[in-house]
């Protein structure tokens, strides 16, 4: 009697278990949403028709999705995937990451708290917690839950990156030196920290921010951000052919259509080199992707200006005061000729 009793009990909780669980119901517009579409994102849509059940195929969507920029998609997606999978951290990670790129820190929030409450001692979470607080301004918070995933996994180099931007929020330049130091020490493929130790540097006029910079563009071949910091450095160090020699650099290898590249180089044979006709000619070269910049119209008009063009020279400052009626420097151009 006592064997069946208990198989009576078992079928009963097996039974209230099955009521209890809810069908996850998912829109059909959200299954087929991008099957005309090509390359990887219609590929995972193909995938998901045949399974609309497949948390990790929504996740996968999701991420293609981001690499296209389209962020209020991949937050679809990943809903859905945490509908289907509700207790899987890295999807409230990763949708906690998708909301603080679009700006809101609330649902970060919200995602964080139901990953952290399943997995207290969550590394990955207790970071971007950090980043959290540090992002809406809660400075102590951020360095407590920072300081915490340290002590969890002493490793770890995010946490010293996001107490560098912390120390950087209180103007604590050396001690958030300090802390990326340790971040690359960490990881001495972190290019994030090598760059942000070249900004610094510079900013401090320390040549140290060569070899930062230099550093980062071995990570990140591709960086323009690398290269421009470093010709800027160059720049303000007087060393003119090594700054256009990365000024160049993007142009060629990069992004032909960099404006602020071109730019620079005008810049220099304008006020450091006195050579007019090819400031011109970068300068030109700028306002081809960049029309709407007054500056670069300005800096046209001062290179007329000073090969004795007062004519062109009038045309450009009155192009630069038609886009910004305000502009001081033009205003000053036309006055001088």
């Amino acid at each position: 009697m006592k064997k069946y009793f208990i198989i009576l009990i078992s079928i009963i909780a097996f039974l209230v278990s099955c009521q209890n669980e809810t069908e996850v119901i998912i829109d059909d517009a959200q299954i087929t949403k991008f099957s005309s579409d090509t390359g990887k994102v219609a590929n995972l849509t193909k995938e998901i028709i045949k399974d609309s059940k497949n948390s990790e195929l929504y996740k996968k969507r999701a991420v293609a999705l981001m690499e296209v920029n389209n962020v209020n998609d991949a937050i679809s997606d990943l809903e859905v995937a945490i509908m289907l999978d509700t207790t899987n951290t890295e999807y409230l990670n990763l949708i906690s990451d998708y909301w603080l790129i679009a700006g809101n820190s609330k649902p970060t929030k919200d995602y964080l708290d139901k990953s952290i409450a399943l997995e207290p001692e969550n590394t990955s979470t207790l970071v971007r917690l950090a980043k959290l607080h540090l992002f809406v301004g809660e400075i102590t918070k951020s360095f407590e839950y920072a300081n915490k995933a340290k002590k969890i996994n002493p490793n770890l180099y995010t946490p010293y990156f996001v107490k560098s931007m912390c120390y950087l929020d209180m103007a604590d330049t050396s001690k958030a030196i300090r802390e990326l130091l340790n971040s690359v020490a960490m990881n001495p493929d972190f290019y994030d920290g090598y760059q942000l130790l070249g900004v610094l540097a510079s900013g401090q006029n320390d040549t140290l921010a060569i070899s930062y910079f230099k550093i980062a563009q071995s990570i990140n071949t591709q960086s323009i951000e690398a290269h421009y910091a470093l010709g800027y450095f160059y720049q303000n160090q007087e060393r003119f052919d090594d700054a256009i020699t990365e000024y160049n650099y993007i142009i060629n290898n990069i992004d032909s259509t960099y404006s602020r590249s071109y730019y620079n180089i005008g810049y220099i044979n304008l006020v450091y080199q006195n050579n007019y006709k090819e400031a011109i000619k970068y300068f030109n070269l700028a306002r081809n992707y960049e029309p709407n910049n007054p500056d670069i119209y300005y800096n046209i008009g001062r290179s007329y200006e000073k090969t004795g063009n007062k004519t062109k020279a009038k045309e450009y400052f009155e192009k630069a005061l038609k886009l910004s009626p305000e502009h001081e420097l033009s205003k000053k151009g036309l006055n001088r000729l």
